[in-house]
């Protein structure tokens, strides 16, 4: 049905194959993105480029070929909210965990339902390492962008060559980082310190002021409002952040004086990223946002949940029980999930334990037990399970609110299921032969 004045319309034959071509145009587009790992336009050319890609996202053949475009690509990215893409994946779970449909997808056996293995990690968000005064170098490239861009639109003020702005900073941020291997070197710094302020603040009077030319005087450009308003909200985002940032690279820098995680600006562009200290060999401080998966003994991923703050592993487990009432015979997870709450909920629950203890002592005691080593040692399997995940994820997530995030997680881990379950049918077939 769809709502016309206030009132609720039964679609015609034609409207619903319509809307159905449509979901199905957007899935396929959808999963090709991921995993090809490329941006709107590059999955835009491509697919203009291969018949293949053409027969499979269903826009035509080499005859005739109506393409989707890079803004097509990017409205089916927001075309379903997380939850909905979420409840999609628990029906493609249940659709291939019936035993009765094992011959309608040609699979040698159904999906498991009965072991669920867990673990969680770590989604980088695509900032800098946060040096406080890298945070002002960012400062100026976005705002000499902007500026270069409003100029190029037809609105010009009284200024310097704006690219010499950019010239300076990188002289100073090399000359900060080689400041580190010689005599003085926090003297030196601070001094170093002192020049990048002085360039951020004569940086934020232009674009300032070609802010408020951009937006008194936009009729005399060649952009619409829409666009106008983007190239605003860029440069708000900046001038709103930046006396905070300079604050913060001063007490560091200058007062030495540490800022708490709590109050630290990472990026001016990501604010959802958060610090994750997991102490993990290489990884010893993270930033981004934390996901948890659970996966059944084939690899299929059963749910998943995405954190905007940094969240305890063993919490993590008490929200996927208290989410899931039945059908589960055991959990099993590394010992960052064990804990004595945990422990007694499983055995409420009647779910067998196969969390890795955290005591040694009584980690011995359950090697004894045949069950606990033989899913233990599927756990280990999990390490790959995330690298898979990652593939379609990304290595940096390309975000930057944190429901887009959401958004862009839930269509990798249906992209991975969807490939596995081909695999998995692939597989089946083989074996017949």
């Amino acid at each position: 049905k769809r709502e016309i004045n206030g009132h609720d319309v039964s679609l015609t034959a034609k409207e619903i194959r319509r809307y159905t071509s449509y979901a199905v145009q957007s899935i396929r587009c959808n999963y090709l993105r991921h995993e090809l790992g490329t941006s709107f336009r590059e999955t835009a050319f491509l697919i203009a480029a291969s018949e293949d890609f053409q027969r499979f996202t269903m826009s035509g053949d080499f005859t005739f070929a109506k393409c989707p475009g890079k803004s097509r690509l990017q409205e089916f990215s927001v075309l379903m909210s997380h939850e909905h893409i979420k409840k999609l994946n628990e029906m493609l779970y249940s659709e291939f965990s019936n035993s009765l449909n094992i011959g309608k997808y040609a699979l040698s056996k159904a999906l498991d339902t009965e072991v669920i293995l867990m673990d969680s990690f770590c989604v980088e968000s695509n900032i800098h390492f946060p040096v406080d005064w890298v945070l002002l170098r960012d400062a100026v490239r976005t705002l000499i962008k902007s500026i270069l861009c409003i100029r190029r639109h037809g609105l010009t003020h009284r200024i310097p060559e704006p690219n010499t702005f950019s010239s300076k900073m990188n002289s100073l941020c090399i000359e900060m980082t080689n400041s580190r291997r010689k005599l003085n070197a926090q003297k030196k710094r601070k001094w170093i310190f002192r020049k990048m302020k002085s360039l951020v603040r004569i940086v934020k009077e232009h674009a300032v002021r070609y802010r408020n030319i951009l937006d008194q005087r936009w009729e005399e450009s060649d952009l619409s409002r829409p666009e106008t308003e983007q190239i605003l909200k860029r440069l708000d985002n900046v001038l709103d952040k930046l006396p905070s940032a300079i604050k913060q690279a001063n007490e560091r820098i200058i007062s030495g004086t540490l800022t708490e995680s709590g109050n630290k600006i990472l990026s001016f562009y990501d604010e959802s990223a958060s610090v994750i200290v997991r102490g993990k060999d290489g990884a010893e401080v993270e930033f981004g946002n934390e996901l948890l998966i659970a996966e059944q003994k084939d690899g299929f991923i059963v749910d998943h949940q995405f954190y905007q703050d940094k969240t305890a592993d063993t919490n993590k487990l008490q929200a996927y029980l208290d989410a899931h009432k039945s059908g589960i015979h055991a959990i099993v997870a590394d010992r960052g999930f064990s804990s004595k709450a945990n422990s007694n909920k499983l055995e409420k629950r009647d779910i067998y334990n196969g969390i890795c203890p955290r005591s040694i002592s009584e980690l011995a005691e359950k090697r004894k037990d045949p069950e606990f080593c033989k899913l233990q040692t599927r756990r280990s399997q999990t390490e790959g399970r995330i690298a898979a995940v990652k593939r379609f994820i990304r290595k940096l997530s390309p975000c930057s609110s944190f429901e887009d995030k959401q958004s862009s997680i839930s269509w990798a881990v249906l992209s991975h299921n969807l490939n596995l379950l081909a695999r998995l049918m692939i597989a089946a077939q083989k074996s017949k032969i």
